[in-house]
């Protein structure tokens, strides 16, 4: 069966059209192995980035962080 995390990240490129990056890691208290999307989007797809993540996973960690600038990919360099 498919982790969920690979089901998030694949929901994301079809409704948001948005690409990702997985991360690997260790929680430090539990030592448990986790799978994080790190993914960029426009203030106004939160609302839909989260939806994706809950339906699929309603016990799933998101954090939103402000990004002074995003460049490169999908994201265009901004003449200023």
């Amino acid at each position: 069966m498919q982790n969920k995390y690979e089901q998030i990240a694949k929901k994301i490129i079809i409704r948001l059209e948005r690409g990702e990056t997985y991360l690997y890691g260790e929680e430090i208290y539990s030592g448990n192995k986790k799978s994080v999307i790190s993914c960029a989007v426009a203030r106004k797809q939160v609302p839909a980035m989260k939806k994706v993540v809950w339906e699929t996973d309603e016990d799933a960690f998101v954090m939103v962080s402000d990004v002074r600038e995003a460049v490169g990919g999908s994201f265009v360099k901004n003449s200023q």
